[in-house]
């Protein structure tokens, strides 16, 4: 009757074990999916995206004296990309995020933004998540450690 006790107690104490290892361990690993993780470096790309853009075009408007300029379609953007790249206001005819990112430029606000993102200032608020992102994996760490610790504790220290 006593081994049968001593046996459940055994088993509940590896059951716990094992639940501390995947609380402390396996847990904190888990955080925001993968394709969060890439619409943010997309976001981060498309911030880049909009301040290339919004120099070349200064730049442009600049030497041209053109005060009506606009960017209104898919054609006028590959024109302007053309001409900005031709005359050196950027170093490549392509950047923003690869495929997803199609600038328009709006004279009467001075503004260009992103037809899948949006504005600079809507963009720029992906850095929020991804500052809380990397907040996360610093917390996930360090309850992980401590948990690492408890999980020692339990299995060699208290018997």
């Amino acid at each position: 009757m006593l081994f049968i006790k001593e046996q459940k107690f055994l088993s509940r104490i590896i059951f716990l074990k094992y639940i501390l290892i995947l609380f402390f361990i396996i847990l904190p690993i888990a955080g925001f999916s993968s394709s969060l993780e890439e619409y943010w470096k997309e976001c981060e790309k498309c911030v880049n995206g909009q301040k290339t853009i919004s120099g070349s075009i200064e730049m442009f408007i600049m030497d041209s004296g053109a005060k009506d300029f606009q960017i209104r379609s898919e054609e006028d953007y590959q024109k302007f990309i053309k001409v900005a790249y031709d005359r050196k206001y950027i170093k490549e005819p392509f950047f923003g995020a690869k495929g997803e990112c199609s600038y328009r430029y709006n004279p009467v606000t001075s503004e260009s933004y992103c037809i899948k993102h949006g504005s600079l200032e809507r963009v720029k608020g992906y850095t929020y998540y991804s500052d809380a992102r990397e907040r996360q994996k610093t917390e996930n760490h360090i309850f992980s450690l401590v948990g690492v610790g408890i999980l020692i504790f339990a299995i060699f220290i208290d018997k």
